[in-house]
Formats: C-alpha cells, sequence, structure tokens
C-alpha cells in the first residue's frame, strides 16, 4: 500500500527566483498493478502502472478512501492470421487485427475477442473498421455482440457487393469502460 499518513500536513516546498516560495509536484507512483482505495497520497499524485502501460491520478479521499481516475490507456496490439477468427488479450483496451480474410459481399463473418477484463456486466465500446488497401470497397458491419464472462463474438457482415481483397485488413478495436 502507497500511503501518506496526513498527506495534507506535508508540502514539499522550493524557493525560486521571482516567485518566493510555491509547491512542488509530487514524483509519480511506479507499481506493478493499478491502484486500490486503500492507496492514498496527496490529491493530484501520478500512479503508473508499468505492466499495463495504465496512469491514474487521485482526485479525492473521502472516508479513508482514495479515489483514482485513469489519466491514459494504451491499448494492446493483437495481430492474427486468417483463418484464426480468435485473438486472446487481457487488457482493457485491445486493437486486434485481423489479415487475411476474403470475406465475400454479403457474407458473414464471427471474430471472437478472449479478455479476463470482461464480465457480464461489463460496458463495452466495440468499433470495426476495414482497410481499402486493395481498392474494392469492400467493408465489414457490426451486426450483434454475443458477451460472456472473459469473451465477446463479434458478428459482423460485408453489405457491399464487393469481398475484401489483399491487404484489407479488419481491424476491432475493444474498449472495456466497467
Amino acid at each position: 500500500m502507497a500511503s501518506i499518513p496526513h498527506p495534507q500536513l506535508f508540502r514539499n516546498v522550493a524557493y525560486g527566483l521571482n516567485q518566493g516560495f510555491y509547491v512542488t509536484p509530487t514524483s509519480p507512483i511506479v507499481a506493478l498493478r493499478n491502484p486500490t482505495t486503500s492507496d492514498r497520497a496527496p490529491i493530484g499524485t501520478t500512479w503508473i502502472n508499468t505492466v499495463l502501460n495504465t496512469e491514474f491520478t487521485i482526485v479525492n479521499v473521502t472516508g479513508g478512501l482514495a479515489q483514482w481516475k485513469i489519466s491514459s490507456i494504451n491499448p494492446v496490439a493483437s495481430t492474427v492470421a486468417s483463418p484464426t477468427a480468435t485473438v486472446t488479450s487481457n487488457n482493457r483496451m485491445v486493437v486486434a487485427t485481423f489479415t487475411g480474410y476474403t470475406t465475400a459481399g454479403a457474407a458473414t463473418q464471427n471474430f471472437t475477442i478472449n479478455d479476463s477484463n470482461i464480465l457480464t456486466t461489463s460496458g463495452l465500446l466495440v468499433n470495426i473498421a476495414t482497410l481499402n488497401t486493395s481498392g474494392n470497397g469492400a467493408t465489414l458491419e457490426i451486426t450483434g455482440i454475443i458477451q460472456a464472462a472473459g469473451s465477446i463474438i463479434v458478428e459482423t457482415v460485408n453489405p457491399t457487393g464487393a469481398a475484401l481483397g489483399l491487404g484489407d485488413n479488419v481491424i476491432i478495436t475493444v474498449w472495456v469502460v466497467s
């Protein structure tokens, strides 16, 4: 637990020319995990999880419980080639690139993303994009998402008359919000 017993009692100050005394910023807390409500520090302190490349800032301490807000999140990128339509990535933000698909016009394709952060009650933001490298003009649209504990299946359809061609990678972005 990272804790300063009485953060309001301790202030780092410095003296600067033409400025008098000013409060110096606290150093970030660098850890191998996300902060919890038990991790207290002065308001505005940054916490960096070096495993997930995620940054948090403490914004309040109420009733002895710290409130940390996520400041930044870096997606984990995964790339798999056809016929594999499954990616495993245990992060709150995933960018999955599926290569080598030639999904025909009006055809359907399902993609599975396994992630231990996905719960049956999780809020998710899901987006799909297709690169039009071939110039065919083919795209995929999401027709449904089947959510289960630990995974989602992204159901898609190609609404165009053209097939995905060489280099038309499918990129699915998933953000596990809650």
